[in-house]
């Protein structure tokens, strides 16, 4: 995940609530993607719903897989086998009636489990909505690169280029291109909504749209 929750924030109602275990929340437009976990007014866990279908969504408020725990729950979590916290451990507790509460954290958070949502939370950041300082130079508005990019190609911002990267002339870089250190975008080639991950390679007239391209991975002509 990428987030800017305020962890201090969450641990201390963690204490103040002395519970066994408190998991952090956010408030999500898409809560059929994530696991659902329904709360009283004073925090405390009443009901989890796992994955579930419209019919059964009841709250906006998902897991974001943060959790504060106690020793002593974790004494519940055996040794030597596969064990979830949210399937198998946090049920449990709420069988036994132990203190369970959720924290509904402000912020932003973003699963980046898989191919489609890593590009969107890239996206978003270059966008500026996450807060993320991205690390590199501002060379014009937008456009994040370690050197100043050659004047032979086009970069449609946002756009972030990192150390080492090679671009071949002609090319059209962006929007939400991201380069990784020792990328290199062959010439003539257009890279949109793409992340180059470190020493990829895109060919010369190569043609890239919503595309991971792993370390050292290559996009031919």
């Amino acid at each position: 995940i990428i987030t800017d929750i305020d962890l201090t924030e969450a641990a201390g109602f963690h204490r103040a609530s002395r519970a066994a275990a408190t998991l952090v929340l956010c408030r999500h437009s898409s809560p059929l993607e994530y696991g659902q976990v329904l709360t009283g007014d004073d925090g405390k866990v009443r009901s989890f719903v796992e994955k579930p279908a419209w019919s059964q969504v009841l709250t906006d408020t998902v897991n974001t897989g943060i959790y504060f725990l106690t020793a002593k729950a974790m004494e519940g979590v055996p040794e030597g086998t596969a064990y979830d916290f949210s399937r198998d451990l946090f049920p449990k507790l709420l069988e036994q009636g132990a203190p369970l509460y959720g924290h509904i954290a402000s912020g932003s958070w973003w699963d980046i489990g898989d191919c489609g949502a890593y590009l969107d939370c890239a996206a978003q950041v270059l966008s500026g909505r996450s807060g993320i300082d991205l690390g590199l130079p501002l060379r014009a508005p937008g456009i994040w690169a370690a050197e100043e990019p050659p004047a032979d190609v086009t970069l449609v911002p946002p756009c972030w280029i990192g150390p080492g990267v090679t671009l071949g002339a002609g090319s059209l870089l962006g929007p939400h291109a991201i380069l990784g250190r020792g990328s290199s975008v062959g010439r003539r080639s257009l890279v949109q909504r793409s992340v180059l991950m470190e020493e990829a390679r895109v060919g010369d007239r190569c043609t890239l749209y919503g595309a991971v391209l792993c370390r050292g991975a290559s996009a031919g002509r």
